[in-house]
């Protein structure tokens, strides 16, 4: 009898398999498609937001003639950039979390085709701090690693439409209880064609700097200061 069970449940495993062999078969490939991607993806991603089109995934965070920045709520807020042109969702860039306490993503500006984001810093070890950074995406490279992104010590920033950008990081106070991370004065940065370089430092204030046409401004001791900017990275 055991057998006998055996190469019954063999001889049904067969059928089921040509069944669905012959249902594949009269399918149309755009579905099989789907039911592929669905089963590799998940079914709460694709009920989370189906569409792959970069004007109408997820919810607006900010938007211009060329690209837009959406969220997606799935547990956590996750932010993605992309262009217009996008076809695929693998033409859509991962910015990063909002509102995590550590590396959280918060503020965005979107210029032309690049997103300038604050990285928040994930505070203080006994040996260093990681205070917060600026990033730069190219929603037309979509597939570069954060790794690879151009990227500031900043907390204030502004950016301009062909990627230039620069940013304020504030004075930092001596911390006794991390000796090891000393404290430092506010300083201003840029990254044009020149590469990334400092352009002064002192008594900053925190949230005055600013690009407009081919120069850099910010407030130091109270007063106006203001520096040439090259063109874009090429």
């Amino acid at each position: 009898m055991l057998a006998r069970d055996v190469l019954n449940t063999r001889r049904a495993s067969q059928n089921a398999l040509r069944r669905l062999a012959l249902s594949l078969a009269r399918m149309p490939l755009a579905l099989i498609a789907c039911l592929i991607a669905g089963a590799w993806t998940g079914p709460a991603a694709f009920a989370a937001s189906p569409s792959v089109d970069c004007r109408t995934r997820g919810t607006t965070v900010a938007a211009n003639q060329l690209a837009r920045i959406y969220s997606l709520d799935r547990g956590d807020i996750e932010l993605f950039a992309c262009r217009y042109t996008a076809k695929k969702l693998g033409q859509h860039a991962f910015v990063g979390f909002a509102g995590v306490p550590n590396n959280g993503i918060s503020p965005l500006r979107l210029a032309g085709y690049f997103v300038a984001y604050r990285v928040n810093g994930s505070g203080c070890s006994r040996s260093a701090c990681v205070g917060p950074y600026v990033e730069l995406l190219d929603t037309r490279h979509p597939t570069q690693p954060n790794s690879k992104r151009r990227r500031l010590p900043g907390f204030a920033f502004a950016l301009r439409s062909d990627g230039v950008f620069a940013a304020l990081y504030p004075s930092v106070p001596t911390t006794p209880q991390y000796p090891a991370f000393p404290g430092a004065p506010a300083v201003v940065r840029v990254w044009d064609r020149e590469g990334p370089r400092q352009l002064a430092q002192g008594d900053l204030l925190r949230d005055s700097v600013a690009l407009s046409g081919t120069s850099v401004y910010w407030t130091e001791s109270g007063s106006a200061r203001s520096a040439s900017v090259a063109g874009p990275v090429r």
